[in-house]
């Protein structure tokens, strides 16, 4: 044992004193001197009990180094235990943390994706829609147009004053519809006819037509006239009715 160590010493020490000592006492024996003999063998008694007591007190202090040792054993280890689980428990969230991110970085790709997406489609709307509403406003104005035309035709018609001028600008206008230009073009024929005929007869023997005659024509067209101008009026405000609707 490594606590033997200081008591071997101390017998070695006592030996090494002893035999000078034995030397001695022969001599102090012989000299007759007992006195001295007796102070050897004290010392060398008090030398013994020291090195027993201190080979004692260091077998004591090693048992307690051992145990304490044992203790910070015991104590390191279940620390080094915890500390483990610890360092798997964090690795774990480690790994967990990582998988997540990967996951949003996913997720913040897709929806990068479905922000460009968007904003193309947006934009595409916007485009379509400002070409929505050109065309809607082209649209408008040619109805406007065509029932404010419908209206002189109709207001000419009415006042029977059948002014060829205002029928023909009319006949031409591209803001009449064409069903109209056809059935004033019909009405301004009618009456080219009746002075064609008018002039290649006896001026005496010549009959004004009937103001009967166009005046049922007129009528008839005036009718037709007002038939369209109800529907341009009611097309118009469907157009308008889903504009606004498309706004929202």
């Amino acid at each position: 044992m490594a606590s033997s160590g200081p008591f071997l010493l101390a017998v070695t020490l006592a030996t090494a004193l002893l035999l000078p000592a034995q030397g001695a006492l022969k001599v102090e024996i012989a000299s007759g001197s007992v006195g001295a003999v007796q102070k050897v063998v004290q010392m060398l008694t008090d030398m013994s009990s020291k090195a027993k007591e201190e080979s004692k007190a260091e077998q004591i202090s090693f048992a307690q180094f051992e145990e304490f040792c044992g203790n910070q054993q015991a104590s390191l280890q279940k620390q080094i235990q915890g500390e483990t689980l610890e360092i798997e428990s964090k690795s774990s969230e480690a790994d967990k943390l990582a998988s997540d991110v990967a996951g949003l970085g996913e997720a913040i790709g897709s929806l990068q994706a479905d922000v460009e997406s968007f904003s193309s489609d947006k934009k595409a709307q916007a485009e379509q829609r400002a070409k929505d509403r050109k065309e809607f406003l082209a649209e408008q104005q040619d109805y406007a147009e065509s029932i404010d035309a419908l209206e002189r035709a109709i207001s000419v018609l009415q006042k029977q004053s059948y002014d060829r001028t205002a029928l023909l600008q009319l006949s031409e206008s591209s803001q009449l519809p064409a069903k109209a230009q056809e059935m004033i073009g019909a009405f301004l024929g009618m009456m080219n006819d009746d002075d064609a005929s008018a002039k290649g007869t006896d001026p005496l023997s010549y009959e004004a037509p009937e103001a009967n005659a166009y005046e049922f024509q007129s009528t008839n067209i005036v009718e037709l006239l007002k038939g369209l101008r109800s529907d341009f009026v009611a097309k118009k405000a469907q157009l308008e009715k889903e504009e606004m609707n498309s706004q929202h």
